[in-house]
């Protein structure tokens, strides 16, 4: 199913628009691109100082967000991104796992970290066209879970089929 955006007047999947439950359709009326373009210029060049502020009214509401999400803890949680084309990335984390499988979409989107082949893929398949899912999660050390990603990294690059960065 396709909507026209309201700003660009492209017909674009709905996938290309962000969710709005008062909508009609359910669906905002521009699309996710237009969004962020205005985003982006909100933040550049009617208002650099927005977020200043926000955080200066908000910090204990962001630091409840940064204890429940972003929390470290003694769970290892190793991840998987696999594209389309069936290639694979593999991710280590002791954070909560949503937390830390948004940052990759969050550092794709403002290139604030750079994963060449995992970003390569984004830009070929695109982002929402991967699955990510994990593999396994215990209680351990750090070095345990470094460990075992390492290990899954080695194996798919002896297939000929990791994402991860090439030695």
């Amino acid at each position: 199913m396709a909507k026209q955006c309201t700003k660009c007047s492209l017909i674009k999947d709905y996938t290309q628009f962000s969710k709005l439950t008062k909508a009609k359709d359910g669906y905002q009326y521009h699309c996710k691109e237009c969004n962020n373009k205005d985003n982006q210029r909100f933040r550049d060049t009617i208002d650099p100082e927005y977020m200043t502020r926000w955080f200066g009214k908000h910090r204990q509401h962001w630091n409840e967000y940064i204890r429940n999400y972003s929390t470290v803890g003694d769970t290892n949680t190793i991840y998987s991104i696999t594209a389309p084309n069936g290639l694979v990335y593999i991710g280590h984390t002791r954070r909560k796992k949503r937390f830390r499988l948004a940052e990759h979409k969050k550092f794709y989107k403002s290139r604030a970290q750079y994963i060449p082949l995992l970003y390569d893929s984004f830009d070929m398949w695109g982002i929402d066209n991967h699955k990510i899912e994990v593999l396994k999660e215990w209680i351990g050390t750090k070095e345990e879970g470094m460990e075992k990603e390492s290990e899954l990294i080695q194996f798919y690059k002896s297939i000929n089929r990791s994402l991860n960065i090439k030695d």
